[in-house]
Order: C-alpha cells, then structure tokens, then sequence
C-alpha cells in the first residue's frame, strides 16, 4: 500500500517539475518578439499605425529628424515585410505624426508637423497613396505634439498640438462637418422676401433647425427651409442653429441681408442740399449781438 502511494505520489511530482519547467521556459521568454522593421531612419523621431493602402494591413507612419528630415510610410505586404514610401523630405525638423481620414472619403489621411519650419500640414490621401498638402498653419514654432481628436464633437477629425517655444496648446477645427446655409435673394427693396435653404452637413441627423433672420436672439422659424419678408430698409445679420443628439452648432453670416430701397451718394447729396437750403434764421432778419 505504501509503495503504491509513494509511487503516485512520485508521479505527481514528475508532472509537477515537468510543468513548471515548461510554464518557467514559456514565460520567461515574456509576450513579445522585437523585429526590425528599418534600420537606417536616421534620426526616428515619432511613429503611429494605421492602412494607408486600404489593403487591411496596418502600415507604418514615421518622421526623421536629421539627415533625411522626412515623413515617411512603410507598406506592409501582410506578412510584416515592409517598403518605404517618402512622403516629403527635407522638411524642417519633422517631429509628430498621427493618421485619420479627414475628409471622409474612405482613404487614411496624414498630419505631420514642422517644428523648425513652423508647419502644420494635413496630406490627403487619393486612394492611390498619392499625397496632396494642405498647410494648416505657418505660425507653429517648435509644434512638438499632435494628436488627432474630435473636439467639437461634430463627427469629424480635428488636429490639437503644444508648442515647446511658445508655451500654448491650440487646435484646428476640421470644417467638414459644418453649419452653412444660403438665402435668395441677399439684397433688394422692401418689403423683400428671401428664401433660406440649409446646407448644413453633420455625422449625425439633425433633430431641429432654429433661424433668427436678424440676429436679435428671438428663434423666428424651426423648418429646415424657409422663407421671411423683411419690410424695413436695413442689412441684416443671420443665424441658425442646428441640433442633433449628441451636439449644438451655430453660424452667423454678418450684414448678410441688405435691404433698401438705398439712397445713392448723389441723391444724398441733393436731398442735403435742398434741406440747407430750407434753413432759416429766426428772429430773421438775424441780428448779432455785439461782444
């Protein structure tokens, strides 16, 4: 009885060590395995991910400072084997990169930064991994960070960046995603009607419009497209505002509506001639009175 259980009891321990051998082996290789994608990036400086190809693999975004001062991609084939792609070198100290499809057509866009050079760029891409700039700013000294966000929650990608030199932190709205409006006509004679239509274009679906037709806070319709008679000569500003579940947003076009009828300069000039020329003095005959 007793060599049975020694003998169970010495199976058990083999299994024991066997196992921590292994588990020991397994883990303390740890859950990663470096590879190395580049290795003359001269200078790497910032890094993100993301398929640029629309192919379904990831691919590599990077910026180099010195020499090459490059925004660089690197195409994945699908089995981590990557080929660079050079956006635009020689740039001014090239030091953050993110990517977002900025202008939703279905393509991953780039935006960069040129802390030297004072650049903040967006590069949109056509589908084809064809890159066309558009510069955001020219006043971003030592724009060290980017980041992609959006901040207004309108549904879009804006740009948020720190400078180092400056010491601000300041954003970039993306207008995609927008309130915009026109009326038809913007100018004539009262009484003068105009036809409002909106041209609003947001992520998420408009729940209300509100239009003030002269900006003076009181809500003068709630349908989408309108129209309103002004009847008193004037240049009126507009509103509207827009609402859906996740978000409020307002534009106002100043002095956008002009309402007459207006007085050219050479009949303003006649009409103040004909009012002087009513003027009298009373008593009349006018008598000074001496000093």
């Amino acid at each position: 009885m007793k060599r049975v259980y020694h003998e169970k009891l010495r199976f058990h321990l083999f299994v024991f060590c066997i196992s921590f051998v292994f588990c020991n082996a397994l883990f303390s290789q740890g859950l990663f395995t470096e590879h190395l994608v580049f290795n003359d990036f001269g200078n790497a400086v910032s890094i993100a991910g993301a398929d640029l190809d629309g192919d379904g693999n990831i691919d590599i975004l990077a910026t180099s400072n010195s020499p090459g001062n490059k925004v660089s991609w690197f195409e994945n084939d699908g089995y981590q084997n990557f080929t660079e792609d050079t956006i635009i070198s020689n740039w001014g100290q090239p030091s953050s990169v993110q990517a977002a499809d900025f202008n939703n057509d279905g393509n991953m866009d780039i935006a960069a930064e040129a802390w030297i050079d004072e650049l903040a760029s967006v590069y949109y891409n056509d589908g084809n991994e064809n890159f066309t700039e558009e510069i955001i700013s020219e006043t971003a000294y030592e724009l060290i960070k980017i980041i992609v966000t959006d901040l207004d929650l309108d549904g879009d990608h804006d740009i948020l960046g720190a400078t180092y030199a400056i010491n601000d932190i300041r954003w970039w709205e993306n207008s995609l995603y927008d309130v915009s409006f026109g009326g038809i006509p913007v100018s004539g004679n009262a009484p003068l009607t105009v036809e409002f239509t909106d041209s609003t274009y947001l992520a998420n679906p408009i729940n209300q419009h509100a239009w003030d037709f002269n900006n003076d806070g009181t809500i003068d319709s709630y349908v989408q497209n309108t129209s309103w008679i002004y009847v008193k000569p004037w240049i009126y500003s507009v509103s509207l505002e827009v609402q859906t579940d996740s978000l409020t947003k307002k534009i106002v076009y100043q002095d956008y509506i002009s309402v007459g009828p207006f007085v050219s300069i050479e009949e303003m000039g006649k009409q103040t001639s004909k009012t002087i020329s009513n003027l009298k003095n009373y008593p009349n005959p006018f008598i000074s009175e001496p000093l």
